[in-house]
């Protein structure tokens, strides 16, 4: 069961960000612990895996991967919150990192994303924790994604 307090934390958060489809735009940018603390909702991000590894995988998996020395920053990109009772959905990762997509989705094997792709960042994104997600020198943006 989800924790409902951080839940509705965290719905309360990303509510300036909602629009007439339930859809977050721009995509904010979320912090692991915001979206992951309290968090047992399969359907908030990988739902479409035949065998889900479970949220506490997807994030024990990021944590890892943010305490790299390569990488500088895991985020969520919130995606959509059609259902209101439930925890909002993504199937978007963006890292900043000095490592390069392939090594990116070597990592991450595991979480089966279905792409994992240099990106450029832009102002298409809401930073919602007020940390900024702009490279440093020799620093890159990958987005991981799940269909």
């Amino acid at each position: 069961m989800p924790d409902e307090p951080k839940r509705l934390a965290l719905v309360k958060l990303l509510e300036p960000y909602i629009d007439e489809q339930d859809c977050y735009r721009p995509a904010p940018l979320v912090p692991l612990e915001l979206f992951f603390d309290g968090n047992d909702d399969a359907g908030s991000l990988g739902c479409n895996l035949p065998r889900h590894p479970g949220i506490a995988a997807f994030y024990e998996t990021l944590l890892k991967l943010r305490s790299d020395p390569e990488v500088s920053g895991v985020w969520v990109l919130a995606k959509q919150h059609d259902w209101k009772s439930a925890w909002p959905h993504s199937d978007e990762i963006l890292v900043r990192t000095r490592l390069d997509a392939d090594d990116i989705a070597a990592r991450l094997d595991h979480l089966e994303p279905d792409t994992v792709d240099p990106v450029t960042l832009s102002d298409v994104v809401n930073d919602v924790a007020g940390t900024s997600a702009a490279c440093a020198p020799g620093e890159c943006h990958i987005i991981v994604w799940w269909d």
